[in-house]
């Protein structure tokens, strides 16, 4: 894939700060190429930990902590726009960077699909993210974010009817998302159809963390990334990609 422009291909974010990294996941702490160097040199002391959690996957991370970074980044005020676009297309370079070094079952996958997704969004890349997006579902049929994006696209731009049924497959996974109970509401839904009722008063209380990897680390991970990536700005579709 090819940066928007040349100038802002820039590869690693420059001058990363302590504080933005500390709102990065913790393992970025540990990546490569930021504080400490690769397997053979330098590496953290804690890079063994997360290799035993995400396998040797974990050396191609640092290039998802960068995309995080450009992200938000992009995103501060009196950013230029050709700056601004060229910083979001580095990071979906960033993201698929790791997806292609990683196995189809990457505990972080769906994620990084998710991330994908909403940096396509910003992109104004449509297609682009509502196929991110899918992915992301199809990796991990109970990850309540990937629906809740699109979702969100499809009722800004008055495609209630597809954000409906969207909302109903997710509940029939992830049952206990309040964030999908909620929309599904809204969306005219009653969701004690679709699960039991008192599943769907207790949804109503949680705060609704993300589905989110088999191990506390990767939990925490989605966590903090969530934190670490701004929502992106819901633009207009047309109908033809919509409903798709």
């Amino acid at each position: 894939m090819l940066c928007a422009t040349s100038q802002w291909c820039i590869g690693a974010p420059e001058n990363i700060t302590d504080g933005e990294l500390a709102l990065l996941p913790p393992y970025c702490q540990d990546v490569q190429a930021i504080r400490y160097g690769n397997a053979s040199y330098n590496p953290s002391p804690r890079a063994p930990h997360w290799v035993s959690v995400m396998g040797e996957a974990f050396w191609a991370l640092h290039h998802y902590c960068w995309g995080l970074i450009h992200v938000r980044r992009s995103q501060a005020p009196g950013v230029a726009p050709v700056a601004r676009a060229g910083m979001l297309t580095s990071a979906v370079n960033d993201y698929f960077y790791v997806i292609q070094n990683a196995p189809r079952n990457f505990v972080l996958a769906p994620e990084i699909f998710l991330r994908i997704g909403e940096a396509r969004l910003m992109l104004g890349q449509l297609g682009g993210a509502q196929e991110a997006f899918r992915t992301a579902r199809e990796l991990k049929p109970d990850y309540w974010p990937a629906y809740t994006r699109w979702i969100d696209v499809l009722v800004k731009n008055h495609q209630k009817a597809e954000a409906k049924v969207l909302a109903a497959e997710g509940l029939r996974f992830a049952p206990g998302s309040k964030e999908l109970v909620d929309r599904f509401r809204k969306l005219g839904g009653d969701p004690t159809t679709i699960i039991p009722v008192q599943l769907a008063a207790s949804a109503a209380d949680l705060s609704g963390t993300p589905a989110g990897a088999a191990t506390a680390a990767s939990s925490a991970a989605s966590t903090a990334a969530s934190a670490a990536a701004p929502t992106p700005t819901v633009p207009s579709v047309p109908a033809s990609e919509a409903g798709q």
